[in-house]
């Protein structure tokens, strides 16, 4: 069951790279008692693409936000196609270490439109719309 399908705002500051405003579209499923799934989609800083590094942050702070379990969670990272590619849809699964409420050893892995539906236990096919 989708609980959460809003536009998410994130602010980030580093002593090295400023201020960065970062925006998506967030996806929160409660389908599973012992699971929750997270859809980041469309993940942009205000200038352009997002960066991967900064991740770890919106990781972070969604799990802040929304109290969520990070043991428990499934985390799926959405791109829709580019200009030079307007049907492509990317997905990605992201996986990491909870140690002492801070994200670490964050891993990222391609994955088909198909995978992120079985990983996350929901139907993403409006994904392909948008």
């Amino acid at each position: 069951m989708k609980i959460i399908d809003q536009g998410y705002r994130c602010y980030m500051h580093n002593r090295i790279l400023g201020h960065w405003k970062l925006q998506c579209h967030l996806y929160i499923y409660f389908s599973h008692p012992e699971q929750q799934t997270i859809v980041i989609s469309n993940l942009r800083l205000e200038s352009g693409q997002f960066a991967s590094f900064l991740m770890t942050h919106v990781v972070e702070q969604i799990i802040y936000d929304f109290k969520l379990n990070p043991d428990t969670t499934v985390w799926i990272e959405h791109y829709t196609g580019s200009h030079e590619q307007p049907a492509a849809h990317a997905f990605t699964h992201i996986t990491f270490q909870w140690v002492d409420k801070h994200v670490q050893d964050l891993q990222r892995k391609l994955i088909s439109h198909q995978q992120a539906q079985i990983t996350s236990g929901e139907s993403l096919e409006f994904l392909l719309t948008e």
